[in-house]
């Protein structure tokens, strides 16, 4: 029957995937050889020490336990690389025979990747900093290989590392403009002040919602969905965000501004539509929309007890508004034209799908960069450019 098909198929992968390690492990042994590619011992130290008291730092700002999971970010090892000397950064870091890798572009690597712990612990942290090590030997290795097989010539080769190329670099202007939105204690308090006397209603949602840091799971779920399984269930069952595991799925009654993110997002929705995945610091979520009523939004009396709701809000909208205007300003810069006729031959569908691209030895990655919704801008830019016409 159905489940029996099931097992076979999950065993045929598990077997695949085996051989696919094999294949790998025997391909890697080829062109390594014997050769022993060692990390510099006084920088891995120090790059350990560094990473350690982010990670505590990060821990202590966000309360978290010590057995929580947690992930430095981009502005993480901005500060984990001013904590060394130039001298050091351009030190050779992972001394490969011929051209040795500097601890600056080892840096970059972690920063790209992202560093994952499961638990706030040192044996933790040092096991996963020697794995990234390691893993970052491996793929310089295959890259040097790839590029001395001129397998980085191709013109779909190009077009694709163009794309990626620019999606990470949209990323980092991105957060570059993060430091020009925060918020003050005043400014929050002046918005505390006026929504006490502000009788206007606000939207209130509730969601049903999957956060995972796994791709596969979102698109297994979303294929489930498809074939008639039920959302909440699978929630419950593979979310990461523990408020709704137990709480059946559901997020709870929220407004836009305390998960803007989410909020904007969903508030779009008619009940009973899925949103995402959208992309957010703690993980992928993709989400159905299960409530949407307008209520008088209520601050309690204390503002330390809404400051935080607050600043997240305004830190939003702050970040909205500056990203609106640069893209404008960059659109105005290199005169922006959008084929119309072109853009409406596009074939889109209303089924969420994600689509890999695959590599050898069972490696893969999405088939184009992972984008959140950002369009309200060119509307605002298309006023802007028919007044002056």
């Amino acid at each position: 029957g159905m489940d029996t098909n099931k097992k076979i198929k999950s065993v045929k992968e598990v077997i695949e995937n085996r051989k696919k390690q094999l294949l790998f492990g025997e391909f890697v042994k080829l062109i390594y050889g014997d050769q022993n590619i060692p990390a510099d011992k006084k920088l891995f130290q120090k790059l350990y020490e560094n990473i350690k008291s982010a990670v505590y730092h990060k821990c202590e700002l966000i309360s978290c336990n010590k057995s929580d999971k947690l992930i430095l970010y981009e502005s993480d090892f901005k500060k984990i690389k001013s904590s060394f000397k130039k001298e050091e950064l351009e030190s050779p870091f992972v001394m490969f025979e011929d051209n040795p890798e500097n601890l600056n572009y080892f840096i970059d690597h972690l920063t790209f990747n992202e560093f994952k712990i499961q638990s706030v612990d040192e044996e933790v942290m040092v096991s996963v900093l020697n794995s990234k090590v390691r893993e970052f030997i491996t793929l310089e290795l295959l890259t040097r290989e790839g590029s001395k097989r001129n397998l980085n010539s191709g013109e779909e080769i190009q077009y694709a590392l163009e794309l990626w190329r620019n999606n990470y670099l949209s990323q980092l202007l991105k957060n570059h403009y993060i430091d020009s939105a925060g918020v003050t204690d005043d400014e929050a308090y002046q918005y505390f002040i006026k929504s006490k006397n502000d009788s206007s209603l606000t939207t209130k949602l509730n969601i049903i919602e999957l956060l995972t840091d796994s791709l596969s799971v979102i698109d297994n779920v979303l294929d489930k969905v498809y074939a008639g399984y039920d959302f909440r269930e699978l929630a419950v069952q593979h979310t990461k965000r523990e408020k709704v595991k137990n709480n059946n799925g559901e997020f709870g009654l929220f407004s836009v501004e305390e998960f803007p993110e989410i909020g904007t997002y969903a508030s779009k929705l008619q009940v009973g539509e899925f949103g995402g995945p959208i992309k957010l610091e703690e993980g992928y979520s993709v989400f159905q929309l299960i409530q949407k009523e307008e209520v008088k939004d209520l601050f309690s009396d204390s503002f330390e007890a809404e400051k935080q709701i607050i600043k997240e809000k305004l830190f939003y909208e702050k970040f909205e508004k500056i990203l609106k205007s640069k893209t404008k300003e960059l659109a105005k810069k290199h005169n922006l034209v959008v084929n119309e006729s072109l853009l409406q031959q596009i074939k889109t569908t209303e089924i969420n799908v994600l689509v890999y691209r695959h590599f050898g030895f069972g490696g893969r990655i999405l088939a184009a960069p992972f984008l959140n919704m950002f369009y309200e801008w060119f509307e605002e830019f298309q006023e802007e450019i028919d007044k002056t016409l």
